[in-house]
């Protein structure tokens, strides 16, 4: 008699070089307008954690303030960036 579980086949687990190849097929294989929507959802969770993060340091900050402290890091970044 076979139990349930006969029937199930688990795959196997994925190297993170097999991952990273099949996150990049799969974005070559996108069509721009997606590609950019990504980007833009991407950058949105980033603010959102930085947001949450900034709140934790800063729990008595504004919201205006909250955003300055944003605003501040994104530039730093910026800057950081055009030196490399």
């Amino acid at each position: 008699m076979s139990s349930p579980n006969d029937s199930v086949h688990f795959a196997k687990p994925l190297s993170p070089d097999d991952m990273l190849r099949e996150q990049t097929e799969g974005a070559r294989s996108q069509p721009l307008g997606e590609k950019l929507l990504a980007g833009i959802e991407l950058f949105n969770l980033s603010c959102e954690f930085m947001r949450a993060g900034i709140r934790i340091q800063n729990p008595d900050a504004t919201d205006e303030q909250i955003f300055a402290i944003i605003e501040q890091r994104l530039a730093l970044a910026r800057r950081m960036e055009n030196r490399a």
